[in-house]
C-alpha cells in the first residue's frame, strides 16, 4: 500500500507565526498528532515548548482548529485529517 498521505495546510497566527519564520505550510499527515510531530521535527524544540505541556496536551493559551472546527470538539490529538484541510493554530480567545 502507498504511503501517501493527505497534503493539508496549516497557518500560523501570532507568536507562533514569529516562531515559525512563515504564516503558513502544506505538510503531508492524516492525523493532528502526526502533524505536530512532523511542525516540532521542522521547527524544533521551541515550538514544541510554546504550543504544549510536558505531558503532551496542547497549552491552554493556544487552539488547534481544522476547517473551523476546534479539535477539542473534534478527536482531539488524534483527529483525522483529509485532503484539502485547513488548520489553523491560534492563540485562545481570553474574556474578562
Amino acid at each position: 500500500m502507498s504511503s501517501s498521505l493527505p497534503s493539508v495546510t496549516v497557518l500560523f497566527y501570532s507568536k507562533i507565526k514569529q516562531l515559525v519564520g512563515k504564516k503558513k505550510i502544506d505538510l503531508n499527515s492524516d492525523s493532528i498528532e502526526d502533524l505536530l510531530q512532523k511542525l516540532f521535527t521542522l521547527f524544533g524544540r521551541s515550538l514544541f515548548d510554546e504550543l504544549m505541556l510536558d505531558e503532551g496536551v496542547i497549552k491552554p493559551q493556544w487552539r488547534i482548529v481544522v476547517n473551523g472546527r476546534n479539535i477539542n470538539l473534534l478527536s482531539g490529538l488524534s483527529t483525522k485529517l483529509k485532503g484539502g484541510d485547513l488548520i489553523a493554530i491560534v492563540p485562545a480567545i481570553a474574556g474578562g
